[in-house]
């Protein structure tokens, strides 16, 4: 019984390791990604070191409440059925109409509170920056995003290669 005991405590310790080595690699990338994004972001919109730090607390606070907002998002699109919290993907074919109807309405809800905080963004910068700065920002943001889900996409392709010519 103890020595089972013993390999069932190696076999967690082993297991509980490995997660957080995996939640740390994540978190060094996101750290990574984010000081990239700062940098991108403040090239675009030629920021110079008292523009940055008056601009960069108000994006973090807004930053922040949309990241939240992204989540609910997130969360609305998983699993419908009792007990499928691990489920990736939606299934409305098997939801009645009122739960589908609950569903777009959410992400109707959370796309107009994202489309607010962006307003109420904006109208905080304008009293610190021009126009162009503002606009410059927007579409910073967008290509930054572009430039992401591009190397994503690149990634899972050589991915993909390389397990089909291991897999040979």
């Amino acid at each position: 019984m103890t020595r089972n005991m013993i390999i069932l405590l190696i076999i967690c310790a082993g297991w509980l390791h490995s997660t957080q080595l995996h939640a740390q690699r994540d978190q060094g990338k996101d750290e990574k990604i984010q000081q990239i994004k700062i940098a991108f972001i403040t090239e675009k919109m030629n920021l110079s070191p008292e523009e940055a730090q008056r601009f960069w607390p108000i994006y973090n606070k807004y930053d922040n409440k949309l990241a939240l907002l992204k989540e609910q998002r997130r969360n609305n699109y998983k699993g419908n059925q009792v007990g499928d919290h691990n489920a990736r993907r939606l299934d409305p074919d098997t939801m009645t109409d009122a739960e589908a109807q609950a569903k777009y309405t959410l992400y109707l809800n959370i796309e107009k509170q994202k489309l607010d905080l962006t307003q109420q963004m904006i109208t905080e910068l304008e009293g610190s920056f021009s126009s162009k700065q503002i606009l410059n920002y927007l579409i910073a943001e967008e290509r930054f995003k572009r430039q992401v889900i591009s190397k994503v996409k690149e990634k899972m392709k050589e991915n993909r290669g390389n397990k089909e010519m291991r897999s040979r």
